[in-house]
């Protein structure tokens, strides 16, 4: 599902409907999200989030900067949820696999940016050795880091070159938060919020 502050209206039989739907958009409303999805990530879905989140940076008047900065994480976002969620397939434990969540918000001239997605138990013990080599590091060093990476042109099976964590630590100057949540002895769900400031 995505959401876009949904107008609401409400006759006959969809009342029910009608109601989930304004306390879903209330909900969304307290929490400053103004754009989220929930569900499989394709191309198509990937571009028409990235407009509308365009759109609406623009309607709240956020600087360019501020735009292309919030821009950039997203697009490493969606790209890490679409390539590299890879939770096994033969582990019933989780709902569905491929799902993931995006979600963008705005708080107090600060705007936030979710991410979920499902990863085997091995990736995720890998990405947060990562992350957790990369948050010490000043911006000099992650700069040296990305240039690093850049020219080695090692290319994962994945085709990534382990730029976008570290996009995504630049771009934020390093205000992200992470968890991982063990769902079965195959697979964890991994969270990213990453705020952008002025």
């Amino acid at each position: 599902m995505m959401y876009d502050n949904p107008s609401i209206s409400a006759s006959g039989n969809n009342m029910k409907d009608s109601v989930a739907a304004l306390r879903q958009y209330q909900a969304m409303q307290k929490d400053g999200l103004i754009l989220s999805y929930c569900g499989t990530l394709t191309h198509e879905l990937m571009t028409a989030f990235l407009q509308m989140a365009d759109t609406k940076l623009k309607d709240l008047q956020a600087t360019k900067k501020k735009q292309k900065n919030i821009i950039n994480v997203l697009i490493e976002c969606l790209q890490n949820v679409m390539f590299h969620g890879d939770a096994s397939k033969g582990d019933q434990s989780a709902p569905d696999y491929e799902s993931c969540l995006v979600a963008l918000g705005h708080e107090t001239g600060d705007f936030f940016i979710y991410a979920g997605n499902f990863l085997s138990t091995a990736s995720a013990k890998q990405l947060e050795a990562k992350l957790e080599k990369m948050l010490p590091l000043t911006s000099e060093q992650l700069h040296d880091l990305y240039l690093k990476q850049l020219s080695s042109g090692e290319i994962s099976d994945k085709g990534g070159a382990g730029l976008g964590i570290i996009r995504i630590l630049r771009e934020s100057n390093q205000q992200i938060a992470y968890s991982f949540r063990e769902i079965s002895a195959k697979a964890a769900f991994f969270s990213l919020q990453v705020r952008i400031s002025s």
